[in-house]
């Protein structure tokens, strides 16, 4: 998958998120400290920064998605012998 498919693939989850709790754009907007217009440019698949993608989740109380999608491996105590 190419990094544009990858971005509009999350905004497309996120944008189905978004309306499953049936949060407008502008209040998402307020939620997150962002404008509608950013909302609105990720929703049609253009390139966010992490930082306002961060923003976007927590807002969406999802923040622990991100979490699972980067889990972090603990050292195998017998690596570390």
């Amino acid at each position: 998958m190419t990094d544009p498919a990858i971005v509009r693939e999350l905004a497309q989850r996120f944008k189905k998120r978004r309306l499953e709790k049936n949060i407008s754009q502008q209040e998402m907007a307020t939620r997150a400290g962002l404008s509608r217009y950013t909302i609105n440019l990720f929703e049609n698949g253009k390139t966010i920064t992490l930082t306002t993608f961060i923003q976007l989740l927590r807002a969406l109380k999802e923040l622990d998605e991100l979490e699972l999608a980067i889990r972090l491996r603990h050292p195998d105590p017998m690596d570390l012998a």
